[in-house]
């Protein structure tokens, strides 16, 4: 009996939480820093992880890793960088894992990102990872020769 009750209240702490948390700074938007000069051959992409948004989960508004890798003076010439959002809510319906790695990658090709890049890396975070290795999968199944452009995953805390 106080196992349960002990499981109900962690359930409602936890839930209260996540209603409560501020909603992320940017949805369903990429944060987009292209190099200088452009035509970079090599493309860093971070992805985010569950109820978070392509700015902070890296850092601020102000200051994060995107950003401070595209203005990096030895890397940023050389590297697009981008940070892809998506809807991700801790407790109200949203995409599943297939349909946000479905999304994401016609989204990435659509922009062109495979075309434009011969090396593509990912910078994945949490619910992200997931994502990515679920795209990665599609895309070497759809289209081995994009599939051949990414040359590596960074999973933090996946």
């Amino acid at each position: 009996m106080k196992l349960r009750v002990c499981g109900c209240v962690l359930a409602i702490l936890v839930g209260s939480v996540a209603c409560h948390r501020p909603p992320p700074a940017v949805l369903n938007q990429d944060l987009v820093l292209p190099s200088k000069p452009s035509g970079a051959k090599s493309q860093v992409i971070f992805v985010h992880g569950v109820t978070g948004d392509p700015v902070t989960t890296y850092g601020t508004a102000d200051l994060n890793w995107p950003t401070i890798l595209a203005h990096d003076p030895e890397f940023g010439t050389h590297t697009d960088v981008m940070s892809v959002g998506y809807e991700s809510n801790a407790i109200s319906a949203t995409s599943n894992i297939n349909e946000i790695a479905t999304r994401l990658l016609n989204r990435l090709i659509d922009n062109g990102v495979f075309d434009r890049h011969d090396r593509i890396a990912f910078v994945v975070h949490s619910m992200g990872g997931l994502i990515v290795k679920r795209m990665l999968v599609q895309l070497r199944s759809d289209r081995p020769d994009l599939y051949q452009r990414v040359a590596g995953v960074v999973f933090l805390a996946t």
